[in-house]
């Protein structure tokens, strides 16, 4: 069993809870609440995990499984968004590529350049 799986399985066991009671409370089938507790889900998706969390009364990162302290990029709502953006969003992508390998002065200068085009 996976540690996020173990961690809903300590949740539900403190606040005395079946899977047919967190499905309830998450609006998630029972047998994706099955899957998640017997570690056979791996990488549920943020919305999951939020559901999960709000049901069992504990934050994202209580139930997340940070090995080296670092939460992966997508619990961050704003970070989440904008890699949501960026896939959406054909030109945003174009426009981040083409600034990848730019000096810091020269990423100074590109910003500087729209902050002016915004003033227009």
């Amino acid at each position: 069993m996976n540690g996020f799986a173990q961690k809903i399985r300590l949740y539900k066991a403190k606040l005395d809870i079946s899977n047919k009671d967190l499905a309830e409370r998450t609006g998630l089938p029972v047998t994706t609440i099955s899957r998640i507790c017997s570690g056979n889900t791996k990488s549920p998706t943020l919305n999951t995990v939020k559901l999960l969390a709000k049901a069992l009364d504990c934050s994202v990162e209580e139930l997340m499984d940070y090995t080296d302290g670092v939460a992966p990029y997508f619990f961050d709502e704003t970070t989440a968004s904008l890699a949501q953006e960026l896939k959406e969003n054909k030109e945003l992508k174009v426009l981040l590529d083409s600034t990848r390998d730019l000096s810091p002065e020269d990423i100074k200068t590109v910003i500087d350049m729209i902050n002016m085009l915004k003033r227009n």
